[in-house]
């Protein structure tokens, strides 16, 4: 018996990647005349909504399909939307749509810090050199709205911190500076810092070991060194002394 994809997506309790949408994405960006459907309920949101809600529940690692998506369709959809030159001529509304998949990209990239495939998205979307960042350097960030992150446990929200701040008026940049918030909003920085503090202790351990044994080296090295030059001053001094016994008995 065929299960449709409406019937699966129903099963209590289990949540199925929409392998559909998946495809259908697939086929539209790696078309020729492709396209990248970033409308609200269009392909690329749906399957950014199906990969953040695996991610949070740690499901997405062993989902094939949403791993096909990490490494495939969602490289090449933002690669697109970000770096195409096509970018300056999409219309007002297709910037923004552009912009709310961001969004959704950088909260996911939030959760999966620790995949190197979401660092390599996450630079890409937070780079300002890039052609949407470039177009839309003259927005502003007034008008959009941060998502309020629920505190551990509690019901409530935290306090929205601001992470960000667009400092030239001539080019505010404020979807970027959007962007940033939202990252930080969604714990970006804190698993950034923690990431970066477990690369450095490591290091650090390394580093100390490494430089006792530098260290225990470049003092033999000394010692070796002073010895050889005791030893030519030996051996210089008994010369001299030589030359200058040798020198008297030419007046004896």
């Amino acid at each position: 018996m065929t299960i449709t994809m409406k019937e699966q997506e129903s099963v209590p309790g289990e949540m199925i990647f929409p392998e559909a949408k998946l495809r259908a994405l697939e086929e539209k960006i790696t078309n020729p005349r492709w396209v990248v459907p970033v409308l609200p309920e269009q392909e690329l949101e749906a399957l950014l909504n199906a990969a953040t809600e695996l991610a949070i529940k740690g499901e997405d690692v062993n989902n094939p399909l949403c791993q096909c998506f990490y490494n495939d369709a969602l490289i090449l959809s933002f690669t697109k939307i970000l770096t195409d030159d096509a970018v300056s001529s999409w219309k007002h509304n297709i910037q923004q749509c552009v912009r709310s998949n961001c969004e959704k990209l950088v909260r996911l990239c939030a959760i999966k810090l620790d995949d190197p495939r979401f660092l390599n998205l996450l630079s890409m979307v937070l780079n300002p050199n890039n052609k949407f960042h470039t177009f839309n350097a003259s927005r502003t960030s007034e008008g959009l709205v941060l998502n309020s992150v629920p505190s551990s446990g509690q019901g409530s929200t935290q306090d929205q911190e601001v992470f960000a701040r667009s400092q030239d008026h001539r080019t505010p940049r404020g979807w970027l500076v959007h962007l940033i918030n939202i990252f930080g909003q969604s714990g970006g920085f804190i698993k950034l810092r923690e990431r970066f503090e477990a690369i450095m202790g490591f290091k650090k351990s390394e580093l100390t070991a490494s430089l006792s044994s530098e260290e225990k080296v470049s003092n033999e090295i000394i010692e070796k060194e002073t010895e050889e030059q005791n030893n030519i001053a030996d051996h210089s001094d008994m010369t001299s002394s030589t030359e200058n016994m040798e020198h008297l008995k030419c007046f004896v």
